[in-house]
């Protein structure tokens, strides 16, 4: 799975951050089909499986959206997340790094 890292700041004011996601993902979620949609609520589920910490609803960008793993969290079964890593690689979702967390990223079609 193709990898990227990020070197982000953490937002000085999380109420506001928060504010922006939320109106943000509405306005962008329109932007991707229904099966996209699906597909990412199913990489949700599987994460929620397979990791112990804080997995994040779907955010949506204009160039592609994404699903946020807190830093910190544990995985319980690495064999099974490299197995979905995988398959995920073979659809075009990519993974990228950052202080915070960890993302799993679909292009929007």
């Amino acid at each position: 799975m193709r990898s990227v890292n990020l070197m982000t700041e953490e937002a000085p004011n999380k109420f506001f951050a928060l504010q922006d996601r939320r109106m943000r993902n509405i306005v962008n979620k329109t932007l991707y089909s229904y099966s996209q949609q699906t597909q990412l609520g199913r990489i949700k589920l599987a994460l929620e499986e397979v990791i112990t910490g804080t997995i994040y609803d779907v955010g949506y960008g204009k160039r592609s959206a994404a699903v946020k793993v807190q830093a910190g969290a544990r995985i319980r079964n690495p064999r099974l997340l490299a197995q979905l890593e995988a398959d995920w690689a073979q659809l075009g979702i990519y993974k990228k790094v950052s202080p915070q967390g960890f993302q799993y990223h679909m292009a929007r079609a």
